[in-house]
């Protein structure tokens, strides 16, 4: 019954991926609807840390500024056919979808190289791609929510390559992040009788081990049931 559960949850989130958007690189179209002159709309992959990575490159103005976007959870460039996020009006924007996910997914990748030494080194290798490519000494970065941490250590790394950096949803002392989140859940669920989500809370506490979240993914599913 489970695996019938997941197949279909799979199905569902792969049908709304496909109806939103079927990953091509429309072109930006000018008022006679012709291709806008002097745009640039690719979809494209790059060998990056010795794997192919994919990403879309869109902007009205190929001269533009070079702005690469570091998703957070999951590859979000497929939401811009219907939520614009104007950023392509002054950029050129560069969204890739990291090793593991999206157009950059592979079986063939070691699960255990998709850890942030990794991602921040690719980080790197396609910004001086990008500023070779385009010809600009330095470029933007803007990391998204889990892509904020991402953002921060390759800025840090490597500050001369950027002109600045921006984060949305920035993530900062997650762990006391994630407690605060947990409190508050449970005395919620305290609050409204609900001993069953108390005890499920109570058998995932929040905590660390080697600076990573124990029981991170228990505790999110938690927090997606109270929401839900």
């Amino acid at each position: 019954m489970g695996m019938i559960v997941l197949l279909v949850s799979v199905s569902i989130v792969v049908g709304f991926l496909l109806f939103m958007g079927p990953g091509t690189a429309r072109p930006f179209i000018d008022e006679s609807g012709a291709p806008l002159v002097g745009s640039i709309s690719e979809k494209i992959w790059l060998t990056i840390g010795g794997v192919e990575q994919g990403m879309f490159i869109k902007g009205t103005n190929a001269d533009a500024p070079v702005l690469l976007y570091l998703h957070g959870g999951m590859p979000d460039h497929f939401l811009t056919g219907h939520y614009p996020t104007g950023l392509d009006e002054e950029f050129i924007v560069v969204w890739w979808e990291q090793r593991g996910s999206g157009l950059s997914y592979s079986d063939a990748i070691p699960a255990e190289s998709v850890d942030i030494e990794q991602l921040v080194s690719d980080a790197l290798e396609l910004t001086n791609y990008l500023r070779k490519r385009f010809d600009q000494e330095k470029i933007y970065l803007m990391g998204h929510s889990g892509g904020t941490f991402l953002g921060i250590h390759a800025a840090a790394r490597a500050p001369d390559l950027y002109h600045a950096y921006l984060g949305v949803a920035q993530m900062s002392k997650q762990l006391e992040s994630e407690r605060l989140a947990y409190d508050y859940m449970l005395a919620r669920f305290k609050d409204e009788g609900n001993t069953r989500m108390v005890c499920r809370l109570e058998e995932a506490p929040v905590g660390a081990t080697s600076g990573k979240l124990d029981h991170a993914g228990i505790v999110w599913g938690q927090r997606a049931a109270f929401v839900i």
